[in-house]
């Protein structure tokens, strides 16, 4: 699988960076920083995010949410080209496997949220193949197995978010016009939904949890040949980024809106 070299190293820089910060103001209750998402799958291309999850045991006190305030910050002015985002979790609910697993906090650039949920995608990551940036390795960590459920959570996934999302958001993201900045956003709405869809088809016909480059690359093999110009087109919008393949995959947003309703039918139509 193709990754960009540049991206794994700012990826590196960033989540090291944060974590020896991240030290000073935790302690002994950091129990260890990870890479997950694209880093973790393999797939770190030119515009993927930082995706991290902290692991935390012991009380985290007001006074540290606001120095953890002003760290993220601090990340967002250091590090402004890549985002930067995850949640912070405790050990122990981690090792509990309860759904949805509450989290400490949320953060995304200089914004930290408090009392929301991580996704069962985002932790099995964690379990399944978390590289470590400062702490034990995610394997001795004990986070519960929750194979079992993937296949469930991924069915809700699709059906309470991305069958409304396409029904109700894509049209305005890949309208009739698609021209200078629209064919860019319908270009990327594009390859957004088309490889998001085809991961979590993989996370139920497979019990996977794939990158979007490799959902794409079973899609071509499980999905019939007249998907395949526009599969193939979300593929080389997502490893060579803004070029040519914007204006391919602007011109193809109608069979990206049509596949990817394909994708869902057909996945909820499998057995969970």
């Amino acid at each position: 699988m193709s990754c960009s070299q540049t991206a794994i190293d700012e990826a590196n820089t960033m989540s090291a960076s944060f974590a020896d910060r991240l030290g000073l103001v935790l302690g002994d209750r950091l129990v260890g920083v990870y890479l997950v998402g694209s880093y973790a799958l393999g797939d770190m291309q030119a515009g993927s995010d930082v995706d991290v999850i902290v692991v935390v045991g012991g009380t985290v006190t007001d006074p540290d949410v606001s120095k953890l305030r002003e760290l993220h910050a601090w990340m967002a002015s250091t590090y402004p080209a890549r985002p930067f985002e995850g949640f912070y979790a405790d050990l122990e609910d981690l090792r509990l496997g309860n759904e949805p697993c509450s989290l400490r906090m949320r953060f995304a650039g200089d914004e930290l949220h408090e009392r929301e949920a991580a996704s069962l995608i985002e932790r099995e990551t964690l379990r399944r193949c978390g590289a470590v940036v400062a702490g034990r390795p995610a394997a001795d960590l004990g986070v519960f197995d929750s194979s079992a459920h993937l296949a469930a959570f991924s069915h809700r996934n699709l059906s309470e978010y991305w069958a409304p999302w396409l029904e109700r958001t894509a049209p305005r993201l890949m309208g009739a016009v698609a021209v200078g900045p629209l064919r860019k956003q319908a270009a990327w709405a594009a390859a957004w939904c088309v490889l998001g869809v085809t991961r979590l088809h993989a996370a139920i016909a497979d019990g996977d949890i794939v990158s979007k480059t490799e959902a794409g690359r079973r899609a071509l093999k499980c999905f019939d040949a007249k998907w395949h110009p526009v599969v193939n087109a979300a593929l080389d919008y997502r490893l060579n980024g803004d070029g040519p393949s914007t204006k391919r995959l602007g011109g193809l947003r109608s069979d990206a809106r049509a596949f990817s309703r394909h994708v869902v039918e057909a996945a909820l139509a499998l057995p969970v």
